[in-house]
């Protein structure tokens, strides 16, 4: 089973520059990871908004284009719903088998006189 991680949050380009789209589904299969049948848990704006650090517009730009790829399913309730699919599942999986870049972070030793 797949787990979303920082490191896979890293390697989508969630402190670099790919497509944040990635980030967004990334953020969609962590929300469902602990479901039974995550493909059928239907998430809502406000859940998406509090996971994560993009505003609801790009969020929105993300999840349609998901939809269009097939990675996600938007249903119009009372509410927007939206869900993760089998597909989108499955990418997340290949992107954490794919190797990424060491994060390093290094502190450098600086005096500050006032």
């Amino acid at each position: 089973m797949w787990k979303t991680s920082l490191p896979v949050l890293a390697r989508l380009g969630y402190l670099g520059s790919m497509d944040n789209r990635y980030i967004t589904l990334a953020i969609l299969a962590q929300i469902v990871l602990e479901m039974t049948q995550p493909t059928q848990y239907a998430c809502t704006t406000r859940e998406m908004i509090l996971h994560s650090t993009f505003d609801w517009e790009l969020i929105h730009k993300h999840l349609q284009s998901l939809a269009e790829e097939g990675m996600v399913v938007i249903s119009h309730a009372d509410t927007l719903q939206f869900s993760i699919t089998q597909a989108g599942l499955d990418k997340i999986a290949e992107l954490e088998q794919i190797p990424g870049k060491e994060i390093t972070i290094s502190f450098r030793d600086a005096s500050i006189e006032k």
